[in-house]
């Protein structure tokens, strides 16, 4: 039995699942899509080493090029084949995350953390699934943990590029 917030913090995940499983979860799952995102993170590695290798050969290049990103006078430069700067392989790493992540070629690699406020004696909590939402797959969710902050649900996300959800969903 758990009597408190810290003691249910103090828990391996393994067991917050099982005391979340046993009080709250087809509560949540039912409503799943209704709890709001708290973190978002998106797979960009593969198109991001493509890109730049081949900047000018895809039409995200060519975006990236004439965007604010990238300085006007490295702009030619970059049309005629040249090679990224390191500042400017950053810089296209935060252009696919933050512009691009609407976009379809993403559709199957954003992850994002759903939380559901619970309350444990006076404190509030958010229990938190991971996962992601496919127009072609489905839903897939596995739980990540009780968190007391967004923030600890930021840091306990794993792979890909955090990105605010804000930029792919119309959020309140």
């Amino acid at each position: 039995m758990v009597d408190s917030a810290d003691e249910l913090l103090a828990l391996t995940q393994s067991k917050q699942e099982e005391w979340f499983q046993l009080h709250l979860k087809e509560q949540f799952m039912q409503s799943l899509m209704d709890c709001p995102i708290v973190a978002m993170s998106v797979e960009i590695e593969d198109l991001h080493k493509e890109l730049v290798s081949n900047l000018i050969d895809y039409d995200h290049g060519h975006q990236f090029i004439h965007s604010h990103y990238v300085p006007q006078e490295r702009k030619g430069v970059l049309e005629n084949g040249g090679a990224l700067t390191e500042g400017e392989k950053l810089s296209l790493r935060k252009f696919l995350a933050n512009n691009l992540v609407h976009d379809e070629i993403f559709d199957s690699k954003i992850t994002v953390a759903r939380w559901l406020e619970i309350q444990i004696g006076k404190e509030k909590l958010g229990v938190v699934y991971c996962g992601s939402d496919s127009p072609q797959w489905g839903s897939d969710y596995d739980f990540l943990g009780i968190f007391k902050t967004h923030e600890e649900v930021r840091h306990a996300m794993v792979g890909g590029e955090l990105v605010d959800p804000k930029h792919h969903y119309d959020l309140v």
